[in-house]
C-alpha cells in the first residue's frame, strides 16, 4: 500500500510528503534477513516530535505498521514502539517485494490537539482528532525478496499446483518433465479448494504440504531411484539442481546411488522439513480444541 501526497487531511500530519510541520520527522529504518523458513524484519522507529511522543507515551497514540506484498496478497499489521522491532514473517507469504509504510494514529478521541511544531500557517489553531486517526506517516521502503530457484530454502519452490480438467477424476498426478518446477495435478474444483486454502489461514500451510508436497516428492524419489538411466535424464533439469542444493544443506549428496539406499518418504519428510508436528497442532487449533 502506497500512500499518495495527494491524499489530504483535515489536520495536519507529520511526514516528509507534507510541510504540516517544521522541525520534525517520523521515518524508519528497515533491514531483512532472509532465513530458512522465515524473513526477520528489523524496524527502527525514529520520531523527533515531543508532542506527539507525549501521546505515545501517555498511550493516546500508537505505531502501527502496515505490510504487504501484492504478489502474494498478504496484508499484515503489527503495533510497533519507538526504537528497534524485531519480528518474523514466514517466507512463504512474500514473494518478490514487501511494501512497508508505518503510521502513528490516535488510540482515543484527543480535543484541542495542538503542537508547537506546526507550521506557522496554522497559527494556534487547536484540532480534534477522532480515534483511528493518522497522525504521522513514515517513509515507505520497499525491501525486494528474491526467490532464487537454485536456493531451495523453501522447497514448495520448485513445485506447481496447477489443475486438469475431469468431472470425476480427484487423483494427484506428478509430472517431472517441466525443465523449471514438478507439476502437483489437481482436478480443477480440488485445485481451487487448494487455492482457497492457501489464500486464506498460514496454519493450512503445513497441511498443504503435507498432503500434496510429500506425496510429490516421495514419487519424484521412487522414480529417480528406478535405474540410473532416469536418473540421469532427470539431472539437467532445474528443479534437479534445486533438489541437490537442498540436498547439500542437509550434508547428504543427490546421487543415485546414496538415494538408492534411502526411504523415499522419510527423505521427501526431512526435506520439507517434517510438517506434519505442526500440521497436527494446527489442526487441533483450527478446529477448536
Amino acid at each position: 500500500m502506497k500512500i499518495r501526497s495527494s491524499r489530504l487531511y483535515s489536520y495536519p500530519v507529520l511526514s516528509e510528503m507534507y510541510d504540516d510541520y517544521i522541525n520534525s520527522n517520523y521515518s524508519i529504518k528497515v533491514k531483512a534477513f532472509k532465513k530458512t523458513k522465515n524473513l526477520l524484519i528489523s524496524i527502527n522507529c525514529i520520531l523527533d516530535n515531543d508532542d506527539l511522543s507525549k501521546l505515545i507515551d501517555a498511550g493516546k497514540a500508537k505505531i502501527v505498521c502496515h505490510f504487504e506484498c501484492q504478489k502474494t496478497k498478504l496484508r499484515y499489521t503489527k503495533n510497533l514502539k519507538i526504537g528497534e522491532n524485531n519480528f518474523e514473517i514466514s517466507n512463504s507469504d512474500i514473494n518478490e517485494q514487501l511494501q512497508i509504510v508505518s503510521f502513528i494514529v490516535a488510540s482515543e478521541d484527543i480535543k484541542g490537539y495542538y503542537s508547537t511544531s506546526f507550521n506557522r500557517d496554522y497559527g494556534t489553531s487547536r484540532f480534534d482528532i477522532e480515534t483511528g486517526s493518522v497522525l504521522a506517516i513514515s517513509n515507505q521502503p520497499d525491501i525486494p525478496i528474491e526467490k532464487n530457484i537454485y536456493d531451495l530454502s523453501n522447497v514448495p519452490s520448485i513445485i506447481s499446483i496447477v489443475p486438469y480438467n475431469s468431472e470425476t477424476d480427484h487423483k494427484i498426478y506428478i509430472d517431472m518433465d517441466d525443465n523449471n518446477k514438478i507439476m502437483v495435478r489437481l482436478q480443477k474444483k480440488d485445485y481451487q479448494r487448494y487455492s482457497e486454502l492457501g489464500r486464506g489461514v498460514s496454519d493450512y500451510t503445513p497441511i498443504l504440504h503435507s498432503m500434496l508436497i510429500i506425496p510429490a516428492l516421495t514419487h519424484v524419489f521412487e522414480i529417480l531411484k528406478s535405474d540410473i538411466e532416469t536418473f540421469n535424464s532427470y539431472e539437467d533439469k532445474r528443479w534437479f539442481k534445486s533438489l541437490s542444493k537442498k540436498f547439500e544443506a542437509l550434508n547428504k549428496k543427490l546421487d543415485y546411488e546414496e538415494l538408492k539406499n534411502q526411504d523415499s518418504l522419510s527423505l521427501a519428510q526431512e526435506i520439507i522439513e517434517c510438517p506434519i508436528e505442526m500440521s497436527l497442532k494446527n489442526l487441533l487449533s483450527i478446529g477448536g480444541n
